[in-house]
């Protein structure tokens, strides 16, 4: 599970529909609901671009009785918050939103946010978000081991995830975390099971998007390079910024990093029991990608990596 690196896809599905002029960055998210949901009238300013940039004020959880008593049985037993997450769960609390801040005015982390955003844009492209990513993301890349739904030789692959690990000398106690977004499919901001090599495909892909390697997987795929490529950069460009050394993208962090002099791209991960790590210089010199299957995180082992590798070489 790679968690919330799952937002950058989205995105990446986001600038992909922008370039073939089916949706707009400032289309406002009132206009893709189905009809009969209305957005309370704070929230009714909030476009897609407020979403992919968490600026919409949109709180960070939804706040449904599922979800809630699902994050209580997370706690306690390890379970998936989201397994009795539904598309009417999700569309109630998007008619009783209460936003945290006005649309576009501040940086407010928001999974709620992304997963709608992950919704509106499969239902505007008349599938689900499993096949929109596939179908945008995916196999445009060769990324033929990155799903939501696992098939059964996936499954016999997919690593335990563990919730916590406890050291007491030589002996090790890990207590197990049930698989996330099991036969959920609003998944748009953490649902996305991949592997270590496709996550390098997707990695090489983002540092390179001209690179050799991208070209090829575009031509096995059939599909149109300039658009993903356009795509590609445009997700990573400056749409937001919260700070001097803080930017926000299509779901990217961009971060100015003083000793490699230029950003580091980056996002992370984590669910009940993964963790995970994708992070790149701007000028394409070095990235990084960690996987973990327990809930520790991993970010500091990746930017330690990519402060190492992106150094000028001497």
């Amino acid at each position: 599970e790679i968690g919330s690196i799952t937002k950058t896809f989205t995105a990446l599905a986001l600038a992909r529909e922008i370039e073939q002029g089916r949706v707009r960055l400032d289309q406002p998210v009132q206009e893709l609901l189905p009809p009969g949901v209305q957005l309370p009238e704070p929230a009714r300013a909030a476009t897609l671009q407020h979403l992919t940039t968490h600026t919409s004020g949109f709180p960070r959880l939804q706040f449904s009785h599922s979800l809630i008593f699902g994050g209580i049985k997370m706690l306690l037993f390890g379970s998936d918050p989201y397994a009795d997450y539904t598309e009417a769960d999700l569309l109630d609390d998007v008619r009783t939103v209460r936003l945290e801040s006005q649309p576009g005015t501040k940086v407010s982390y928001s999974n709620f946010g992304v997963t709608l955003l992950g919704f509106l844009l499969a239902r505007k492209a008349g599938t689900n978000y499993e096949a929109l990513i596939k179908r945008d993301v995916c196999r445009p890349l060769g990324m033929e081991d990155t799903t939501l739904t696992l098939t059964r030789a996936q499954s016999k692959r997919f690593a335990r995830g563990y919730r916590a690990v406890v050291r007491l000398g030589p002996v090790v106690l890990a207590l197990r975390a049930s698989p996330w977004f099991d036969r959920n499919n609003l998944g748009g901001a953490s649902a996305i099971r991949s592997t270590a090599a496709d996550m390098l495909k997707y990695l090489e892909a983002n540092m390179r998007p001209e690179g050799q390697p991208l070209e090829h997987a575009i031509h096995r795929a059939g599909a149109d390079q300039q658009c993903l490529k356009h795509a590609l950069r445009k997700s990573h460009r400056e749409l937001f910024r919260e700070d001097a050394q803080t930017t926000i993208g299509m779901s990217w962090i961009r971060s100015q990093n003083d000793s490699l002099k230029q950003n580091m791209i980056w996002h992370n991960g984590g669910t009940g029991g993964f963790c995970s790590f994708l992070g790149f210089t701007e000028d394409g010199r070095a990235g990084v990608v960690i996987l973990s299957n327990t809930a520790e995180s991993v970010d500091l082992l990746g930017i330690t990596l990519l402060n190492e590798l992106g150094q000028p070489s001497s």
